[in-house]
């Protein structure tokens, strides 16, 4: 639910999502990610990451430009935290 209405998110998006929810708090790896939930190899170079990132964040969250719940870390991956307020 995102401002009281319910999200649609793609096959993808949901499983990025529900991974990051699940390492609430931990900084998780670009590498991480494309070997978790798209199943490439943790050399892969691709940006497909940061796209589905920034289209999960176009749904989920207040401001996407100004993220609250997925945050990025700069060169690293990205944290989840819980949104409050």
């Amino acid at each position: 639910m995102h401002n009281g209405q319910p999200v649609n998110l793609t096959w993808l998006e949901y499983q990025l999502f529900r991974y990051l929810m699940e390492h609430e708090g931990v900084t998780v790896l670009r590498n991480e990610l494309l070997q978790q939930v798209w199943g490439h190899p943790p050399d892969a170079l691709t940006r497909t990451v940061d796209m589905h990132i920034a289209s999960l964040r176009q749904k989920v969250e207040g401001q996407p430009k100004s993220p609250e719940m997925i945050i990025t870390v700069p060169l690293i991956g990205y944290k989840f935290q819980m949104y409050v307020g």
